[in-house]
């Protein structure tokens, strides 16, 4: 049976794109592995490993104005990649459907805020997956708000970082062979001859 990479995330830094009064912030201290993430939520087909990405979506207009979160992608910077990686439901499920520019409208009773903080996305790892590191773009799709008053829709993209790294077993089991193989010299070259 061949066992799973372990995955772990990084990102350089927290980093956020915008698209006039739209920003898009990935917090790279949010990031999940199971089981800290229920694996219904960050998992497709159940069996895979998977990282969830947080961070903050905000509309930091402030006039009335509302600003439609259309959908979210990955776009893989090397096409092979597409195959290690599953986009999950994450900023569907979880992500607002609107913002509102106005910051006041949530604390005066109206349903929509300007901002939205917690899981955006979540990506499902194939156990095939080279050991590497692999940088991909997430792709947010909307339309409205302060800049798009007509709602031609725009795109706002943000880079981020997937590191694989070897199963700790494979790691420690070279680990332990080297260190057999050091002691059996070290016997060897202690013996009188």
């Amino acid at each position: 049976m061949k066992s799973l990479p372990i995955v772990s995330m990084a990102l350089l830094g927290m980093s956020a794109t915008a698209f006039g009064d739209f920003i898009v912030t990935l917090n790279p201290n949010s990031a999940g592995y199971p089981p800290s993430f229920d694996p219904a939520q960050c998992q497709l087909n159940g069996t895979a490993p998977c990282v969830v990405f947080s961070g903050t979506l905000s509309d930091t207009d402030t006039d009335d104005s509302l600003l439609y979160l259309e959908s979210a992608a990955i776009d893989f910077t090397v096409p092979g990649d597409a195959s290690y990686f599953t986009f999950d439901n994450t900023f569907y499920n979880d992500a607002p459907g609107v913002l509102s520019g106005d910051p006041n409208w949530a604390t005066g009773g109206n349903p929509i805020a300007n901002a939205y903080t917690g899981p955006l996305f979540g990506l499902d790892i194939a156990p095939s997956t080279p050991v590497g590191t692999y940088v991909e773009t997430l792709v947010i799709s909307a339309a409205g708000g302060t800049n798009d008053p007509l709602q031609n829709g725009f795109t706002v993209d943000e880079p981020f970082t997937v590191v694989v790294t070897p199963e700790p077993t494979s790691g420690l089991t070279l680990i332990a062979g080297l260190l057999v193989i050091a002691a059996a010299r070290r016997a060897r070259h202690s013996r009188p001859c």
